[in-house]
C-alpha cells in the first residue's frame, strides 16, 4: 500500500498543469471573442492560430448579412490580471518585447490589432498598431541605439486610450482603423 501512496505523490509532484499565464491566455480569447459582434447583419469570428504563431493569436474575418466578404485580419493578443490604466484612468499602457513590435510593426503585411484584454474587469481594449505613430517612434528611437546587444531585453510601452474599449457595439471602430491600416500597409509595399 506504501508503493502506491509513493507513485499517486510522484503523480502529484511530476503531472503537468497549466501555467497561471496559459490560464489567463485562455480567458483573454475568450473575452476577447465575447466582444465580437455576432448578428445576421454582421458577424466577426475568431479564428485562433496553432501555438506556433509568431506573434499572431488568429484572424478575425468579416461577415455582412452572413455572406463572407473576404476580409481577414490578424490578432495579437496579451491578458493581464494586472492591466495598468494611466492618466487617471483613461488609458491603457503595456509593455511589448522589442521583437514582437518589431514583428507588429515593420514585418506584419496583414493588418493587425494589439489586443489588451484585462481578465479581471473583463475589458478588451484595441490598438491598430501598425498605424500607431506613437508606438513607431518608439520602436524607431530603440532601434536607432548604438549598442544593438542592449536591444534583446528591450521592451515598447504601448498606450491604447479607454476610448478604444472593444465592445459588439464599438467593433465598427477598430474595423475602420484596420480598414486604413490595410490601406497603408498597400501603400506602403508600392512604395517600397
Amino acid at each position: 500500500m506504501r508503493t502506491l501512496e509513493i507513485m499517486e505523490d510522484i503523480d502529484e509532484l511530476l503531472a503537468k498543469q497549466q501555467s497561471d499565464q496559459q490560464r489567463i491566455d485562455q480567458d483573454g480569447v475568450r473575452i476577447f471573442e465575447s466582444q465580437l459582434p455576432s448578428t445576421d447583419k454582421l458577424s466577426v469570428p475568431f479564428n485562433e492560430q496553432g501555438s506556433n504563431d509568431f506573434g499572431i493569436d488568429g484572424e478575425i474575418q468579416i461577415l455582412m448579412n452572413k455572406r463572407v466578404t473576404g476580409e481577414k485580419y490578424k490578432v495579437q493578443i496579451k491578458s493581464s490580471e494586472h492591466v495598468k490604466y494611466i492618466q487617471g484612468g483613461k488609458k491603457v499602457s503595456f509593455s511589448l518585447d522589442i521583437r514582437s513590435a518589431y514583428s507588429l510593426v515593420k514585418i506584419e503585411k496583414i493588418p493587425t490589432a494589439l489586443v489588451v484584454v484585462d481578465t479581471i474587469q473583463k475589458k478588451v481594449f484595441w490598438l491598430a498598431i501598425q498605424i500607431d505613430k506613437t508606438v513607431e517612434n518608439s520602436l524607431m528611437k530603440k532601434l536607432s541605439k548604438e549598442n544593438k546587444e542592449i536591444l534583446k531585453n528591450q521592451s515598447v510601452t504601448v498606450h491604447i486610450d479607454i476610448q478604444q474599449q472593444l465592445t459588439p457595439d464599438t467593433f465598427t471602430k477598430m474595423y475602420d482603423e484596420l480598414k486604413t491600416s490595410s490601406l497603408q500597409l498597400a501603400e506602403n509595399n508600392v512604395v517600397s
